[in-house]
């Protein structure tokens, strides 16, 4: 499970996605879904067959227009 903080704060995008990456590349295959809200902690599962010990970053992605909203590396 990801979970995004209870500060996570978005301004606002069309199609904003949650996923993994490394080293400043978005892995489609890794995508959780759409935000649930763009304020707020929210949690996402990750999907079958993604193991994410093979990812250093989340992305929160624009699907629409296949640019990086933000990146926060993995803790």
């Amino acid at each position: 499970t990801v979970v995004l903080a209870a500060d996570f704060s978005l301004d606002g995008a069309t199609d904003p996605r949650v996923g993994f990456g490394n080293d400043g590349t978005y892995a489609t295959a890794t995508g959780m879904g759409l935000l649930k809200s763009l304020n707020g902690k929210q949690s996402f599962t990750v999907p079958a067959g993604v193991d994410p010990a093979d990812y250093n970053e989340i992305y929160i992605w624009c699907l629409e227009f296949s640019v990086p909203l933000g990146v926060a590396a993995i803790n």
